[in-house]
């Protein structure tokens, strides 16, 4: 019987914990952004979720048809392990966090601009229609 070896299945858990927190913010990012679409979030998970995760599974079990191969195939399977995992901790997790921490702060921002707009209109209850229709 096939199975993943311990070393590797914890590997793959990481990649795929990773992979989980990178989704979880484009999508928040998204969401917050209000540019969130559910036709892309299929291909994303068919691209990004499917494409490392499968391949690292595809290349755990075959380093176990047979000693030849687990000589040659766990050698990659860990650096390929190690690039998804530097892939994702230094390069798309960073850029998808900033992002979110952007976009957080630009509807905060936003908020802060309209409060204090609304609280001018209230305290000057005389405007024409021309200066309501300027705000």
């Amino acid at each position: 019987m096939l199975h993943i070896p311990a070393g590797e299945a914890t590997a793959l858990g990481v990649i795929g914990g990773l992979i989980a927190l990178d989704t979880l913010l484009a999508w928040v990012t998204a969401a917050v952004s209000g540019t969130f679409q559910w036709a892309k979030a299929g291909q994303f998970v068919k691209t990004n979720i499917l494409g490392y995760l499968g391949g690292g599974i595809v290349t755990a079990v075959t380093s176990q048809l047979n000693p030849t191969l687990h000589n040659i195939v766990t050698p990659g399977f860990w650096v390929a392990a190690s690039a998804v995992a530097a892939k994702f901790l230094l390069g798309d997790l960073t850029t998808k966090a900033k992002a979110l921490e952007e976009t957080l702060a630009h509807r905060a921002h936003k908020a802060e601009t309209s409060a204090k707009i609304d609280a001018a209109d209230q305290s000057n209850p005389q405007q024409t229609d021309e200066q309501q229709k300027a705000h």
